[in-house]
């Protein structure tokens, strides 16, 4: 099918491919900002796990401490959901420095396992800022809860968990 152009003798145009309506993104993106945010949502779950099991263990003291690093780390997470470019920066950052600085550190000790655990930190950080960097996340809403809720609900898991246990079990 040839579609003829504005005007005579200006020969047949190729039909125009329907774009992508106001403020929706392609499958793409869609699909790679959906990987950055199971990513975050990896990185936020460990730390939650972290601080319900330790403030079960050691108390509220240990607990509030640990429960503001989790508060850091969720609020970076869903800045980088609203505001991509901003929030891909923030993570790359930490991650950067964890992979550089922790694994040198790491090697030169002889410590290889502490290596393998750096990593596992520091690389899904800088993917996730990446992928939230090139993708976006469609709905944006279910974003939000899945970042807050299933690891909200891991963290809740653990507190059952070390409480069923018993103290000094764990």
């Amino acid at each position: 099918m040839t579609v003829t152009g504005p005007g005579p003798g200006t020969g047949p145009v190729a039909p125009s491919t329907p774009s992508t309506p106001q403020g929706k993104t392609d499958r793409r993106a869609n699909t790679l900002g959906w990987i950055g945010v199971a990513l975050v949502t990896l990185i936020v779950s460990l730390f939650a796990h972290f601080a319900f099991g330790e403030g079960i263990t050691d108390g509220l003291p240990s607990f509030l401490g640990h429960f503001l690093q989790l508060a850091v780390v969720l609020s970076i997470g869903l800045l980088a959901i609203t505001r991509p470019r901003i929030g891909a920066v923030i993570l790359v950052l930490p991650g950067l420095f964890v992979v550089g600085f922790g694994v040198v550190r790491h090697l030169f000790a002889g410590r290889l396992m502490e290596t393998f655990w750096t990593l596992q930190i520091g690389i899904p950080l800088v993917a996730a800022a990446f992928l939230l960097y090139v993708g976006r996340p469609e709905p944006k809403r279910r974003a939000y809860w899945v970042v807050v809720g299933v690891p909200l609900l891991i963290g809740l898991l653990t507190a059952l968990v070390m409480l069923l246990m018993g103290p000094g079990t764990a």
